[in-house]
């Protein structure tokens, strides 16, 4: 079982947003963040073709918790408010 945590748009700092762009992960029109630690790492596998992102999970389901009307991203990040790990991205526009 993943244990992920949930940010909704308006929770994370200007400084938070901006380092997560430093990582190369689009910031644009989200919605809400889920982010898992470093340790299910091994739940997720890499892909050179997605839309936004370069990472997806194994698992359907877990895809599934990502509902933005548009494409939606998974991406490793090394920093996100101090931790390393995976961040899943819903977008909206």
């Amino acid at each position: 079982m993943i244990r992920f945590e949930l940010y909704e748009n308006g929770e994370l700092s200007r400084k938070v947003i901006d380092e997560l762009w430093d990582q190369e992960v689009d910031m644009d029109d989200w919605d809400y963040l889920l982010f898992a630690s470093n340790q299910y790492k091994g739940d997720f596998i890499d892909v050179d073709d997605a839309q936004r992102g370069n990472m997806q999970p194994k698992s359907y389901e877990v895809g599934r918790l990502l509902t933005g009307s548009c494409a939606n991203g998974w991406y490793p990040v090394s920093n996100f408010r101090g931790r390393p790990g995976i961040l899943g991205v819903a977008y909206h526009a």
